[in-house]
């Protein structure tokens, strides 16, 4: 195993932590806020930040500024930060015109209070980015209205800071801030270069990394806070494992990895290393194959031929003998013993019905004349067939077609009369003894009876059963015709049309009065329901959404409120779904006047 922990602990033991970091990757980090700030508390906020998660604090509105307050880890020797900067993200909704002073304020062990002014102001609703540097000239004592510190007691400040805050109130009244990225000095980084072989890890901090890449990790100072940046390029070295397997013939040996011979089957497992320190394992196999002496007895029918190991064919019986090689390349004696088998054939004749079947040797049925062959195998495998000469006697099949009313019966062969639908069937045998049959199939066509029940919109012309053409009038009429085979067939239709009449009202006045009182649509009979009605504002705002509704039913209409409020009177828009008797849903759509 190749591992350089001692580079890394020798990078981390002389490399000076000079930065402190709150990112609020996981929660608030310890950091609270102050004054009228609510609860003096702040949230965590994992949806959102530059980028998320960030913290927040709400304002409870007593006209007090309040602050982010930074924890621990940011107090205490922080002088090594003199000349770097003290950089933080921030967002709010919206400011005041207030002037603004005193922006941020870090207070020293000894009691002297620096504090820094903004040179400008953050942008509402976006991130806004600040930096100011860690030198006296930019910071005043007490004040934003006092002196500069000098160098001397800027840096004895930061080297005992007992309370770090940053401005969270712009606003008179609730507001509520975000503060993101806060990082006090300039954040130091390195790259560390590292190998490890599979299956092991390596540690950066509280980082445990076992796949290869580049990794950037953050350390803690003592404190807790994020400090150093570390680049961890990790490089992982495969351990080494093979399978090898060789064949030897029998009476033959082999030299394993180990410089060592064997003639036997085996396996053997040898351990060493890879060039980079990893483990190598090479699993080897041999397997010793004897030397074959092979007799074979294959049989073939006549006519067939036989493949033999040369890769030449033959017909004949015989033995045949062949000194071969295996795959693995030991010797294998092939004899070969081949016996050559007879196919058979029986012819026979028979004579059936048309209509008839015969049944063939291998139990299938058959009707149709001429010769018929069925294909056995005998027990050594080779075809034996059965051949079947079939003659088809005829038979007579006469079958009569025909169509009578209910009114007019029909004579059948033996005499009968009847007057009912049905197929009558008369047998007898004909000179070749083969039956005959009389087939009859008879239908009786009774009075036909049609009602014709026809819905139609508007404006649809319909054309009657005997050709007139007919518009926008309901009636109900009876005609008499003949069906193809004569007998009477009487139609009656029942035509009703559907008038989309809709009466929209142009204006409506919710008063109280009890007139008028709501806003829906009066239809006629034809219409079933009101399925949608829907009224919006001259915005396009959704007021109001009526679902299968009754026609003329105004109580169930649009009161001309919203959310409970009145509506103020003016024009407003609706658009409406109206299912009528015969299926159709047709949409009208228009304005009313609200009036009080």
């Amino acid at each position: 195993m190749r591992i350089f922990h001692l580079f890394l602990l020798f990078i981390f033991s002389n490399f000076h932590l000079a930065a402190q970091i709150s990112r609020f990757d996981n929660d608030s980090e310890k950091w609270y806020a102050n004054e009228d700030a609510i609860g003096n508390i702040v949230h965590f906020d994992p949806d959102f930040g530059n980028p998320p998660p960030s913290i927040y604090a709400e304002d409870s509105n007593t006209g007090k500024p309040w602050y982010f307050v930074a924890p621990d880890c940011f107090r205490g020797n922080r002088a090594y930060a003199y000349g770097d900067s003290l950089k933080y993200d921030f967002f709010c909704d919206e400011i005041g015109s207030t002037p603004y002073t005193n922006d941020i304020q870090i207070v020293g062990g000894n009691g002297m209070r620096i504090v820094q002014n903004l040179t400008f102001l953050p942008t509402p609703g976006a991130w806004t980015h600040f930096g100011v540097r860690l030198i006296e000239s930019d910071w005043h004592v007490g004040d934003f209205s006092g002196a500069n510190p000098t160098q001397a007691e800027f840096v004895q400040v930061l080297q005992n800071i007992a309370d770090l805050e940053i401005r969270g109130e712009y606003l008179t009244g609730y507001d509520k801030a975000w503060i993101d990225n806060v990082w006090l000095s300039d954040v130091p980084d390195t790259t560390v270069f590292a190998e490890i072989c599979a299956g092991e890890k390596f540690q950066v901090g509280k980082y445990t990394h076992s796949t290869q890449g580049a990794f950037l990790d953050e350390l803690e100072d003592l404190n807790g806070c994020d400090s150093l940046l570390v680049t961890l390029v990790l490089t992982v070295h495969p351990k080494k494992t093979s399978f090898e397997s060789k064949f030897i013939c029998e009476g033959e040996k082999i030299t394993l990895p180990d410089g060592s011979e064997t003639e036997i089957s085996g396996s053997w497992i040898f351990k060493n290393q890879t060039t980079e320190g990893c483990d190598s394992t090479t699993f080897f196999e041999v397997k010793m194959f004897e030397n074959r002496s092979v007799e074979l007895a294959p049989k073939i029918c006549r006519g067939e031929k036989y493949a033999l190991p040369d890769g030449s064919e033959t017909a004949a019986p015989g033995i045949y003998s062949f000194d071969l090689q295996t795959f693995t390349g030991c010797d294998s004696l092939v004899k070969i013993e081949l016996s050559v088998f007879d196919t058979a054939r029986i012819e026979s004749s028979a004579v059936i019905c048309g209509g008839e079947k015969f049944i063939l040797a291998d139990g299938s049925e058959v009707e149709k004349p001429g010769l018929h062959e069925v294909i056995f195998q005998t027990w050594h495998g080779c075809d034996s067939t059965v051949a079947v000469e079939l003659e088809v006697l005829d038979s007579s099949l006469q079958i009569f077609r025909k169509n009578r009313c209910t009114a007019s019966p029909f004579l059948l062969p033996d005499g009968k009369w009847v007057d009912s639908t049905g197929i009558y069937i008369f047998n007898w045998k004909n000179e070749n003894g083969c039956d005959s049959t009389l087939v009859f199939d008879l239908k009786f066509h009774p009075q036909a009876d049609t009602v014709l029940e026809v819905i139609l919109p508007e404006g649809e012309v319909y054309v009657l059963p005997d050709g007139d053409e007919i518009r926008d009038s309901s009636l109900e009429k009876t005609w008499v015709f003949q069906t193809d085979f004569g007998c009477d067939s009487i139609v009656t239709l029942r035509l009703k049309y559907i008038f989309y009449h809709v009466f929209v009202p142009n204006a409506f006045s919710p008063d109280g009065d009890g007139v008028n009182e709501f806003f829906t649509l009066f239809t006629n009979d034809n219409a079933l329901e009101i399925k949608t009605l829907n009224v919006y504002d001259r915005w396009g705002e959704h007021l109001f959404l009526g679902q299968n509704l009754p026609p003329n039913l105004e109580s169930r209409g649009w009161d001309g409120t919203f959310r409970g409020e009145k509506m103020m009177p003016g024009v407003y828009v609706f658009t409406a779904e109206i299912l009528f008797e015969d299926g159709a849903v047709r949409v009208f759509s228009g304005d009313v006047n609200l009036v009080r």
